[in-house]
């Protein structure tokens, strides 16, 4: 089963679940990690005992928690029953170690104790990359801003600039997002360096 088949089966089933707003990319990448894991030829020959792949291929507390949720995913495609609607993740802050809060309001983790936060997907609370300060928040929607207003219009779309940014950056185009690529200020500098190397060109 080759991953346009895979989307397909997953963007499918999501919507009639009612389940939008997601990152599609992402859960195609996890599920193909899981099918692979399993050895498994396609949906339809995942096994019951799915749930526990999901909890050997990572030792990452969220990473895991998205395994499971995919996990039970497939076998809901498999079985064709409905998917329950996502609850958000429990997610522990970098810094303090304590359990983050989840505001249905912003759609963000927080953490009361160091400030923290970090955007999530409406459609199922996945976090969009880890807990920072306002200050690197900041910083990444600036980033998100200089490569929409170039590196897009520049490539010609958005999935041509993000292929472009991971071969400059070697970050694997499956893990390619602002909230991945800058956790500090010292990062912010880096990234905000490729991203305004375009400036000039749109200028010209």
């Amino acid at each position: 089963m080759n991953k346009s088949q895979l989307r397909y089966a997953i963007t499918s089933h999501l919507r009639q679940s009612s389940i939008v707003q997601v990152d599609i990319k992402h859960y195609v990448e996890l599920a193909n990690d899981l099918i692979d894991a399993s050895h498994a030829k396609n949906i339809k020959h995942v096994s019951s005992d799915l749930m526990a792949y999901a909890s050997k291929l990572t030792t990452c507390e969220v990473k895991k928690q998205k395994y499971q949720l995919v996990a039970q995913l497939l076998l809901d495609i498999r079985f064709r029953r409905p998917t329950a609607p996502f609850e958000h993740l429990t997610i522990h802050c970098p810094e303090c170690g304590e359990e983050t809060q989840y505001s249905y309001a912003y759609f963000r983790y927080e953490c009361k104790n160091c400030k923290t936060h970090v955007r999530a997907h409406k459609g199922d609370h996945w976090p969009m990359g880890s807990l920072v300060n306002s200050k690197v928040s900041y910083c990444r929607r600036y980033a998100h801003h200089l490569f929409d207003e170039y590196w897009v219009e520049h490539y010609g779309s958005q999935t041509a600039a993000y292929e472009q940014l991971a071969n400059i950056t070697g970050v694997p185009l499956t893990e390619i997002h602002f909230g991945t690529l800058i956790n500090s200020t010292l990062d912010a500098y880096r990234i905000n360096q490729i991203l305004s190397s375009l400036k000039p060109l749109k200028a010209a």
